[in-house]
């Protein structure tokens, strides 16, 4: 077995992004990539009539069932430090992990009771990637400052914000982590799967380029409200009202309500959507089974040729007014020729939208289903 049992523990996205980018409605059938679980189930907290969340991946999907039944088992505060959002002490989330399991089923039962120690130190930190992290980051506070740190995620305004970012990493220092910490040969297979990386531009630095990113992370946001920079930052919530949708105060209440519309698939997305196309084929069913559809950030892990493929199955599969999005950091994908009378990218949307985006790392890619 892997040292990890996933990639993610926190899903790198602006659930409100998304759901902007999707026009998102009550009666919305959305299609998107589980990964760490806060998209799928902050799209149902935002709205969306159901939700069917995808993912190659068996322990990510274990991972949102996870984060489903802590949501609906134990109160938000709870839940929130049970999973790794807040501090709690590993023996206590042991203690609550029985009234999660009995949420489960019992394959899921089974995994997560085989696996203790994950849950003793939360959940959300046990993937890859924040593993990664959690190395980095003494290093981060050594080189940078903790205390800036602190004072630029509380912060109470954006010059505030961009004051505290400038003390804590306008330093030679910090830049030269960065450039080592990112690099690819070090970063690629510690931190992220080097699939991820195959479309990068060799030219440019990754550790520039990630620095860059940071930038505006760090100071084009309201820090005090966005949990991603929280979560990266300072391995924590400055506060349990900077919690994902699925996990605020009036979100929770939603999924409790509406846990039974999310669906979880342990699939390949383009074998499932093949196997959507052939069912409804063999059912003589008119029109999609799906009105939106959230890619996250598939684009730099596919090559062209199978991101186009896996296009022109979502305009087979969904019906004629859908909405698509994905993210890129690395890859840049339009539409092809023979899917452009059908497909339409909105290109100054998505700057628009990132403007305003809490995880700005990504291009964001809006794209409209034309009517045939």
């Amino acid at each position: 077995m892997k040292s990890y049992p996933y990639d993610f523990g926190i899903c790198q996205e602006d659930e409100r992004t998304e759901a902007e980018a999707l026009e998102l409605g009550s009666a919305d059938r959305v299609l998107c990539i589980a990964s760490a679980g806060e998209m799928p189930l902050s799209l149902l907290a935002l709205g969306a009539g159901r939700v069917v969340a995808v993912d190659v991946a068996p322990g990510q999907i274990e991972l949102v069932r996870l984060k489903l039944a802590a949501a609906c088992a134990l109160e938000r505060e709870q839940a929130l430090r049970f999973l790794g959002y807040l501090p709690l002490e590993p023996a206590q989330r042991l203690e609550l992990l029985p009234c999660v399991l009995r949420e489960l089923g019992p394959a899921s039962r089974s995994f997560w009771r085989s696996q203790p120690e994950i849950v003793a130190r939360g959940a959300i930190w046990a993937g890859r990637f924040e593993r990664y992290l959690g190395r980095l980051r003494p290093l981060l506070w050594m080189l940078a400052g903790r205390k800036p740190i602190e004072a630029m995620c509380s912060a109470r305004s954006r010059e505030e914000q961009r004051t505290h970012f400038l003390r804590a990493f306008g330093r030679p220092r910090v830049r030269w982590l960065f450039r080592v910490a990112f690099h690819p040969w070090l970063f690629g297979g510690l931190g992220m799967d080097r699939r991820s990386l195959r479309h990068r531009n060799r030219d440019e630095s990754l550790g520039e380029q990630y620095y860059a990113r940071l930038e505006q992370l760090c100071t084009s946001t309201p820090a005090r409200d966005n949990h991603l920079l929280q979560l990266m930052m300072l391995g924590r919530l400055a506060h349990p009202d900077a919690a994902p949708a699925y996990l605020s105060r009036a979100g929770i209440e939603v999924v409790r309500q509406r846990s039974a519309a999310l669906r979880l698939v342990q699939a390949d997305l383009l074998s499932f959507l093949s196997a959507e196309i052939a069912n409804r084929r063999d059912r003589c069913e008119p029109g999609g089974p799906f009105d939106k559809a959230h890619l996250s950030n598939l684009a730099d892990w596919l090559d062209e040729v199978t991101f186009v493929r896996l296009l022109d199955l979502l305009v087979r599969t969904m019906t004629p007014s859908g909405r698509i999005v994905w993210r890129a950091l690395h890859a840049r994908r339009g539409v092809p020729r023979f899917l452009s009378p059908r497909l339409q990218i909105e290109a100054d949307r998505g700057d628009r939208l990132r403007q305003a985006d809490r995880f700005p790392f990504y291009r964001i890619t809006p794209a409209r289903l034309l009517a045939a």
